[in-house]
């Protein structure tokens, strides 16, 4: 599996600023480890389904994950749910906490309100939010691509200007600086011509340095009707891994570990194995 690029946004460093100046550190401390554990969720999903994250953007409103190639659009909202969904059930288990211990509401509300508020605002339906994947991957099905990304900027620079337009509304009242934070850091989502809702597919490849020690072999039967997808399901991303194609019942072709990753590295995950056969 390659290796995961972690990277962080500048609003990340001017929110840091920003929280250090008014002495709110330990808000920023919280609300970034909600943001790991919203891209915990990502990573599970992704892991188990089959396909693995390129790089990791830590943002002040969550993690953006992208990566460079095809993928089945079901997966991909399964895959962008994992997030808030794992935000909205630690938020949950808090809120249950304070009925069974309501002394601890004290020191763990502030805990709540990040990851409802995470998964909450990933929800949005614009990119490069969560969202925004999500209703990428149901307009696919009903117009083009290329349209339906259009669909997703549009929303998403729309959403931008009502954000500014509520901090602007709010300036008289005490100005809130993470919510323009927040309409800039959809506003260049928007425009970003990038696709921000993709995932590199895992592919198996084992170091000489690995070999060393010894390693597993793994070697597994598949169908040739199977799907590119399931045959990586069945791969062991830590072992030399041998695949034996079968057809009606009968061997048909052995593919050794140089032959799956040549394979892999061209196939499209949700094509079936015996196109590239």
């Amino acid at each position: 599996m390659g290796s995961i690029k972690f990277k962080i946004h500048p609003l990340f460093y001017l929110w840091l600023l920003f929280e250090v100046a008014v002495g709110n550190v330990f808000t920023f401390i919280v609300y970034t480890l909600t943001a790991l554990v919203h891209e915990m969720g990502h990573s599970f999903e992704a892991s188990k389904r089959g396909y693995a994250l390129n790089q990791m953007l830590l943002t002040p409103f969550g993690a953006v994950v992208t990566g460079d190639a095809d993928f089945d659009f079901k997966d991909q909202i399964r895959i962008a749910l994992g997030g808030p969904l794992v935000n909205l059930v630690v938020g949950a288990l808090l809120v249950c906490a304070w009925w069974c211990f309501p002394e601890t509401y004290a020191y763990t509300e502030i805990m709540a309100t990040a990851n409802f508020s995470m998964a909450i605002v990933n929800l949005l339906p614009c990119y490069p939010l969560d969202g925004g994947r999500i209703l990428f991957s149901l307009l696919v099905k009903k117009v083009k691509e290329g349209r339906a990304f259009l669909v997703c900027k549009i929303l998403g620079v729309g959403f931008s200007a009502i954000v500014f337009a509520f901090f602007i509304l709010t300036l008289e009242g005490g100005a809130n600086y993470s919510v323009l934070l927040f309409s800039i850091f959809m506003f260049f989502g928007a425009i970003s011509s990038k696709k921000e809702n993709r995932y590199i597919k895992i592919y198996t490849g084992v170091s000489i340095r690995k070999l060393r020690r010894g390693v597993r072999y793994n070697k597994v039967a598949i169908e040739k009707s199977a799907t590119i997808k399931m045959l990586v399901s069945v791969l062991d991303t830590s072992a030399v891994n041998e695949v034996v194609v079968f057809s009606n019942g009968e061997i048909i072709k052995v593919l050794d570990q140089k032959a799956i990753e040549s394979l892999l590295e061209k196939a499209v995950y949700r094509e079936k194995l015996s196109k590239y056969l």
